[in-house]
């Protein structure tokens, strides 16, 4: 996909196979049937309280036959007189899963990146320019808005990225920021797996030893967009995609979910013992209003119920029940590991020495701190806090750049996930203010599967109900 200020004659894409042992020949041409994207800009949507209308034009074309684990460059553009194409780009087509299976899989991961404060961006770039990834997941909060300034601060930021997202698949989720006119320049810029039903919004697919699923936490937080059918719509898929992915652990070990807003939290209410509104709203999907809508001046992270549910749509209980190994999120502007959790308890470790060794629950990680304008910058030599978690929250393990006060600065992280084998996961976290890895953690799953299985006295807060 790409982005013109104007509609061209044509859409064209051009790419040819990059090897030392295959000669590249000529490139070839691939045409989409040509049709203006953005309806809503087109018909004029207004922006920022504005008069202003901008109208751009969304390019679509899907390459078709490539020959998987080859690179390939390409360029787009229309070849009309007058016209004209990109740069040259570059990209490794999915590799097999034999191959992978030789090797690993190897993902980045972050959320909660804008045009502004971007500081992982060239540690991100220097990062795929020297290593080989297969993928980058962005669990929400892109650019700060797509939809600012008519749209061109999404245009910026687009630009920010595209070293990184020209040259391997961007894999996003939608979050907070992207809920302007009812998420479409989230739905327009973007075109991820089984776009043509769900419009990016929520999504899953095959890689090597993992299936990986992208759901969107928005739909519990926005009623003036997403009614209970939306809601129900996508908790019955998630089900059942879940589903279908724990029977199929013999070719697929892993499973790999990214969203928004997070479950669990760095610090639990004192009194309740529980997290906040927000993060119980996500956990366990009560349909819910935050910020000005739902009262609130001050914080849009302040949120409260907007239907009497004690869990409409619990998530969490389909992690457990289905058996998700990992869990990234994003929205709170810190990197946070938490141990195995499943409704605000951790279970006994398998292995007193190692709690991620046969995990007993999903393990979660919020990593929100790819780097936005509402991160602060901190005073040279001072550190960011960082280290152990409240007592008040016993799943968590560790964090970096929660709360910064006085001189401090957030922490700017992002993550790796590398998938070794079908028992082995390594993730760790980069600092671009440490300028060092400040966390790693080793998944060691021995029997991967539903962890209800393990425990047949937990019945999911959904089922209970029924009994």
């Amino acid at each position: 996909m790409w982005q013109t200020e104007v509609p061209t004659n044509l859409s064209v894409v051009e790419y040819g196979l990059v090897s030392p042992t295959v000669s590249a020949g000529s490139p070839r041409r691939v045409l989409s049937e040509h049709a203006p994207r953005f309806p809503e800009l087109t018909s004029g949507v207004q922006y920022n309280n504005t008069n202003q209308n901008r109208n751009t034009t969304v390019h679509k074309v899907i390459l078709e036959g490539l020959k998987q684990g080859a690179y390939y460059t390409y360029r787009v553009g229309d070849p009309s007189p007058g016209a004209g194409f990109s740069g040259a780009f570059f990209f490794t087509a999915m590799r097999t899963q034999e191959a992978i299976a030789d090797d690993a899989l190897r993902l980045i991961s972050y959320c909660d990146m804008g045009d502004r404060h971007g500081l992982t961006i060239p540690d991100v770039e220097e990062d795929i320019a020297n290593n080989f990834y297969d993928g980058l997941l962005h669990c929400g909060d892109l650019a700060y808005d797509l939809a600012s300034a008519l749209g061109v601060t999404g245009d910026n930021w687009l630009r920010d990225i595209e070293p990184i997202a020209a040259n391997l698949p961007y894999m996003v989720s939608p979050g907070n920021h992207e809920a302007h006119y009812n998420f479409s320049n989230f739905r327009q810029r973007f075109s991820m797996p089984m776009a043509d039903k769900y419009e990016s919004m929520y999504y899953s697919f095959d890689i090597g030893p993992a299936h990986i699923v992208s759901y969107n936490t928005e739909v519990f937080f926005w009623p003036q967009y997403f009614d209970e059918g939306l809601m129900k719509a996508q908790f019955e898929w998630l089900d059942q995609d879940l589903k279908a992915a724990n029977a199929n652990r013999d070719e697929r070990p892993w499973i790999i979910v990214m969203g928004h807003r997070p479950m669990y939290c760095l610090v639990a209410d004192r009194t309740t013992g529980q997290c906040d509104h927000e993060h119980e709203a996500s956990r366990r999907g009560i349909p819910s209003g935050c910020g000005r809508a739902a009262g609130f001046e001050d914080d849009e992270h302040l949120c409260s119920p907007t239907a009497d549910s004690l869990g409409t749509y619990p998530v969490e209980d389909l992690f457990y029940q289905h058996g998700v190994d990992l869990a990234i999120f994003g929205h709170v502007h810190d990197y946070e590991r938490f141990l195995p959790v499943y409704n605000e308890s951790v279970p006994e470790a398998t292995d007193a020495s190692n709690p991620y060794y046969a995990p007993k629950a999903p393990v979660h990680i919020t990593t929100g701190s790819g780097g936005n304008p509402e991160m602060p910058y901190g005073a040279p030599g001072v550190e960011p806090p960082h280290g152990g978690c409240s007592t008040w929250s016993p799943w968590c393990a560790y964090y970096s750049g929660y709360f910064p006060h006085g001189d401090q600065g957030a922490d700017f992280t992002y993550s790796h996930v590398i998938v070794h084998n079908s028992t082995h996961l390594q993730f760790s976290q980069w600092s671009s203010i440490f300028r060092k890895w400040i966390d790693e953690i080793w998944i060691v799953q021995p029997k991967h599967g539903s962890f209800a299985a393990n425990e047949e006295e937990v019945v999911p807060l959904h089922l209970r109900a029924e009994q």
